[in-house]
């Protein structure tokens, strides 16, 4: 009964790109990782749904690590409720882009430190999608 009629290869996300020109570092950078966090999700249901059970074979730490570059007062949270809770981390981060977006509207410019913090996000983000695309290639 889980996500029937659902199909992760027909998960068009290209689309998205196209806006990356036209926002702040920060901006994309929150939105890949909140992109790739949610990917990660859906990989941990996709084990679960096809019966593998082998959610451990999961690498849970390059997520922890996303969440902390973006939000490092999580830190406390992550350690006590662990990967489950991920899903909930989702609020906050749709709270820090929205906030990146009204900073970006407002002329605020980007100083070196919120760029350099923004391409390690997205680096981060980028390696979590990587590693979530074998994840999803392998049988």
């Amino acid at each position: 009964m889980m996500g029937a009629g659902f199909d992760v290869k027909k998960l068009d996300l290209s689309g998205s790109a196209k806006a990356r020109p036209f926002v702040s570092p920060m901006v994309w950078a929150v939105f890949a990782a909140i992109q790739a966090i949610t990917m990660h999700s859906l990989v941990r249901w996709t084990a679960l749904k096809t019966g593998m059970g082998a959610v451990k074979l999961i690498n849970d730490e390059p997520v922890k690590e996303l969440i902390l570059a973006v939000l490092p007062h999580y830190k406390d949270y992550l350690e006590k409720f662990g990967p489950g809770s991920y899903y909930y981390v989702l609020d906050a981060l749709d709270n820090r882009l929205l906030s990146e977006i009204r900073a970006m509207l407002s002329g605020s410019s980007d100083d070196l430190a919120s760029v350099e913090r923004a391409s390690k996000i997205v680096e981060l983000a980028g390696k979590l999608g990587a590693k979530d695309a074998v994840s999803q290639a392998a049988p």
